[in-house]
């Protein structure tokens, strides 16, 4: 029975992983580039199961900004003309 009870716990523990509920972004700590070129930004998104109904459809155009949800825009897909940036230091 011991053996048993064991056997729950370590699956358990390995399970938390899927089960959680959480926001999340992944991408790296840091990017170069050279001066007057462009960079890509490679990200991840997490989102909780039980919120993607909620997300609305936006492959037209997505905002980057700066800090906060008030920040300032550092990107718009809807006006690409305008996202010439110079961006330094930390976002």
């Amino acid at each position: 029975m011991g053996v048993g009870l064991a056997v729950v716990i370590f699956l358990t523990a390995l399970m938390q992983g899927v089960f959680c509920q959480i926001w999340g972004v992944t991408l790296p700590k840091s990017i170069m580039g050279l001066s007057d070129s462009c960079v890509t930004v490679p990200c991840r998104f997490q989102i909780p199961n039980n919120e993607e109904a909620n997300i609305l459809n936006c492959s037209d155009g997505g905002i980057w900004r700066k800090g906060s949800l008030t920040g300032p825009v550092v990107f718009n897909a809807r006006t690409p003309h305008s996202n010439t940036i110079q961006i330094g230091g930390p976002l």
